[in-house]
C-alpha cells in the first residue's frame, strides 16, 4: 500500500494487541532456529497430529523469519513469517503449555515482525477448530473449509495498523549522543535518541532533518538505515514504526528544545547503563558503530546544557 494510502486506512484498522511478554521469545533465521523449531513441529505436527514428516521442513523455511518461544531454557514454542506471501504459518506449542497464552505471544510477534517489515497485512491457514482464537486477534475468515495435510484449515487474514516515526543515532569518535526527555512526557527522565513522528507525506530523513533542527537547532546529513525500531506509546496511537538512521554530519551548536533537558555523549558500554526511554537502544549503538567512521562537524560547544 502506497504511504499516503496507509495513513488514511490506518484509522480504520485495527489495533494492534500488546503483547504481555509471558516467556522469552528469539527471532531470527532458518539457520540459527531450525534445531529447536523442527523439534517442535516434529513433536505437535508429526507425532500428535499425524502429519507426514516431509511436510514439517519446506524449502520456504530458508526466506522466512522464524520465532522460538521459551520457557526458561525449555523451546515451547514456535512459528515463523514469510516476508513474500505476507503469511505467518508453521505456528505450534507443546501440549503442556497450551491455553497459558504461548499462542497467542507468537502470533503477536510474528505480528509485529510484518509491521517492522512494513507489511499491512498479513494472512495464515488457521486449522478449523482454531479459527475463533484468530479471530479474537482481529483475523477474518475467507473462503471455505479446505483439507492441508489431510487437516481441516480456513483461510484468514488481518490488517495491521500502526503510525510512523524516526530516529537519529548521532555517532562521533566511539561515542553516542543521547538526550534526557523532560519530565511530564512519556519516558520523562530517561534517556532516547532524537527524532520524531513523521508529518502526512514525509519521509524519515526528511522528518529527522526537521526534528533535529527543531530539538537541537543542528542541521544534519541523515546517512543511511541501519534498523527499524517498534515501540508502543498507548498515549500516542499504540504501535509505532521508526526507521533509525545514522547522521554522517552536523553543523551548528546545540540548543535545546523543552523536550529535553539534557545531551550528552556516551561510550556504547555507558549507554548500557542508562535508564533507557527503548530498550533497544544499545543495539542501535552497536549497529551505528560498526558502520564505515563518519566525521560530524559539530561548529562551536554546547553538547551538554
Amino acid at each position: 500500500m502506497k504511504r499516503g494510502a496507509h495513513a488514511a486506512a490506518a484509522r480504520r484498522r485495527l489495533p494492534l494487541p500488546a503483547t504481555r511478554r509471558p516467556a522469552r521469545a528469539v527471532v531470527g533465521p532458518w539457520a540459527r532456529l531450525a534445531p529447536a523449531a523442527t523439534r517442535i513441529r516434529h513433536q505437535v505436527f508429526v507425532r500428535e497430529l499425524g502429519v507426514p514428516p516431509d511436510l514439517v521442513v519446506d524449502r520456504t523455511d530458508a526466506g522466512a523469519i522464524h520465532l522460538v518461544l521459551y520457557r526458561g531454557r525449555r523451546a515451547v514454542g514456535t512459528g515463523r513469517l514469510h516476508p513474500g506471501k505476507a503469511q505467518i504459518g508453521r505456528v505450534a506449542v507443546l501440549a503442556p503449555y497450551r491455553h497459558q497464552g504461548f499462542g497467542k505471544e507468537i502470533i503477536i510477534r510474528l505480528m509485529r515482525e510484518a509491521v517492522r517489515l512494513g507489511l499491512g497485512e498479513v494472512r495464515l491457514h488457521a486449522q478449523a477448530h482454531a479459527v475463533e482464537f484468530y479471530r479474537r486477534l482481529g483475523y477474518r475468515p475467507e473462503g471455505r473449509l479446505f483439507h492441508e495435510a489431510g487437516i481441516p484449515h480456513r483461510r484468514m487474514r488481518r490488517t495491521l495498523a500502526w503510525r510512523d516515526a524516526a530516529a537519529a543515532v548521532i555517532a562521533g569518535k566511539g561515542r553516542f549522543l543521547l538526550g534526557r526527555r523532560a519530565p511530564g512526557l512519556l519516558m520523562g527522565g530517561r534517556w532516547d535518541l532524537f527524532g520524531g513522528k513523521l508529518e502526512p507525506g514525509e519521509s524519515a530523513p526528511a522528518a529527522l532533518r526537521r526534528e533535529l533542527k527543531e530539538e537541537l537547532s543542528i542541521r544534519a546529513r541523515i546517512g543511511p538505515q541501519i534498523a527499524v525500531s517498534l515501540y508502543d506509546d498507548p498515549r500516542d496511537g499504540g504501535l509505532f514504526r521508526c526507521p533509525v538512521h545514522a547522521v554522517t554530519s552536523w553543523t551548528g551548536s546545540i540548543l535545546l528544545n523543552p523536550e529535553h533537558t539534557l545531551t550528552r555523549w556516551f561510550t556504547l558500554r555507558g549507554v548500557a547503563h542508562l535508564a533507557l526511554a527503548h530498550p533497544d537502544i544499545p543495539r542501535l549503538c552497536a549497529i551505528a558503530q560498526r558502520l564505515p567512521r563518519t566525521r560530524p562537524r559539530p561548529a562551536g560547544r554546547g553538547v551538554s546544557n
